[in-house]
């Protein structure tokens, strides 16, 4: 394609990311190659498969307690740790957005200002 934009769009859930992708397959004509759904985190390492007892059990980190992730290196619990989800501390921007389903979508440039009204229709932010 040439002239094509990209466009990151975060939604609340894969239901909404789904919904704007077929709009946009529909109304802007694109095909399912151009846009792919994908689900994030800010967290690294994958999520423990058991219950933690703080006062008896051995963990990795104090986000392994909070986040119930198991860290796949020492840096990653302790940069875990300064997650305000973790601290407790916050400054209210608003990082913790509950969005964890990203769209990408590939576009052509003239079709970018429909793709974002439909990604905004659906409850996306861009």
């Amino acid at each position: 394609m040439a002239n094509t934009q990209s466009i990151l769009a975060y939604f609340n859930s894969p239901d909404q990311a789904e919904k704007a992708k077929q709009g946009m397959l529909e109304q802007l004509d694109l095909t399912d190659e151009t846009c792919q759904i994908d689900r994030i985190s800010a967290q690294p390492g994958d999520a423990t498969e058991q219950v933690i007892n703080p006062i008896n059990a051995s963990f990795s980190s104090h986000a392994t307690l909070i986040e119930n992730l198991s860290p796949t290196e020492n840096s990653s619990g302790i940069l875990l740790g300064s997650d305000p989800a973790v601290s407790g501390m916050s400054d209210g921007t608003g990082m913790l957005s509950g969005r964890d389903t990203l769209l990408t979508v590939v576009c052509p440039a003239d079709k970018l200002d429909r793709a974002l009204q439909i990604i905004e229709q659906n409850g996306g932010q861009h």
